[in-house]
């Protein structure tokens, strides 16, 4: 998303979390939001706006990516399991050797 500026970034954030798993932004800055007023503000202003939507690397190409590094790190199964659905949301597939 290019024009992120810092008066948009929780909703440049939130319409990429939307498009990886259509719930995500409600469950997500619920659970921020419980730990401190700003918090998803503050992590999903990072994590999505400034860097997952950078034009770089294309949303498809990123979410594989971050599967594999999770799945190398093996330390975050809740991050893996969101980051799997939401790379078959976004129309990648399971293919087995």
């Amino acid at each position: 998303m290019s024009g992120v500026t810092r008066s948009n970034r929780l909703t440049c954030a939130l319409s990429l979390l939307k498009t990886l798993e259509a719930d995500a932004p409600t469950k997500v800055t619920a659970s921020l939001d419980a730990l401190s007023d700003d918090f998803a503000e503050v992590v999903l202003g990072f994590s999505f706006a400034d860097v997952i939507a950078r034009p770089s690397i294309d949303l498809r190409t990123r979410e594989m990516l971050t599967v594999a590094m999770l799945a190398a790190m093996g330390n975050a199964p809740g991050q893996l399991d969101f980051h799997m659905r939401a790379a078959l949301n976004i129309g990648l597939r399971s293919v087995r050797a």
